[in-house]
Order: structure tokens, then C-alpha cells, then sequence
């Protein structure tokens, strides 16, 4: 994506998000959220990502399980950790592998997110010099 198409994406979300009321239509503001992070990523700062999956969240209850709040939850996790952010990273990360293991049961196909968080982590525990945790993450249960 070029950068003006870039600045252009970005411009007409904040329109979306704007025209939006985040307490009527919760789902429909966190999704416009979500997909402000990633367009926010590169080559402008994480910290707009960051900010825009954080929002994002705050229109997904954490005690109702969706792929759609997984997701959101393991790449703001992501994001935090490669930001350098491992300690904040963690345990978001961790609440992304509690939402998916919610849906698991449900016959909904996590594996994708579930790559995202274990990656997350790795990194996470790797830069933490915590090599036998990142390790621990790809052995198989059981």
C-alpha cells in the first residue's frame, strides 16, 4: 500500500469511526477499530495501532467469547510485544488463548489467532530471556 493510499484509508476510517455512536452500535465501532490498527501500523507509530486496538476492545465484552474479539486481543497483544512492551503484552496475550479456548468447544476454528498469540509470546518470553517458556509454547500437550 503506497502511502498516500495509506493516508487515505486511515482518513476514512476516522470518518467511519466518527459517524459511528460506539453505545448504539458497539460491534460496528470496534470493528471500524480494528481495522484502523493494522493500516496504522506501518510506516506510521504503533502507538495509533495501539490506541486503535485498545478502543476497539472497549466495544467487545470480555465475558462474551467471538472470533472477533479474539482476534483483537491477540494482535493488540502482538503489537505490544513488538513494541518492546513484553510485560504489558503477556497477559493480553494470555486473555486471547482464555478466548479461545471459550470458542474451541464451539466447533470455531481458532488456529490462525491461536499462531498469533503463540507468537506474541514467544517473543514476549524470548526477549525476557525466558528461552526453555518460548520453547515450552511449541511442544505438543500431553
Amino acid at each position: 500500500m503506497s502511502a498516500g493510499a495509506r493516508t487515505r484509508a486511515v482518513a476514512l476510517l476516522h470518518e467511519a469511526i466518527g459517524a459511528v455512536e460506539p453505545v448504539t452500535d458497539p460491534w460496528r465501532a470496534g470493528e471500524l477499530h480494528r481495522r484502523l490498527g493494522p493500516v496504522s501500523t506501518s510506516p506510521g507509530p504503533r502507538r495509533r495501532a495501539v490506541a486503535a486496538f485498545e478502543a476497539a476492545l472497549q466495544t467487545r465484552p470480555a465475558d462474551q467469547p467471538s472470533m472477533e474479539r479474539a482476534e483483537v486481543v491477540a494482535v493488540h497483544g502482538r503489537l505490544l510485544a513488538f513494541d518492546g512492551r513484553y510485560e504489558q503484552a503477556e497477559p493480553v496475550l494470555e486473555e486471547a488463548l482464555v478466548q479461545i479456548r471459550a470458542l474451541r468447544p464451539l466447533g470455531v476454528d481458532v488456529r490462525a489467532i491461536e499462531a498469533l498469540v503463540f507468537d506474541g509470546l514467544g517473543w514476549c518470553r524470548y526477549w525476557r530471556s525466558d528461552l526453555p517458556g518460548a520453547l515450552e509454547l511449541f511442544r505438543p500437550p500431553g
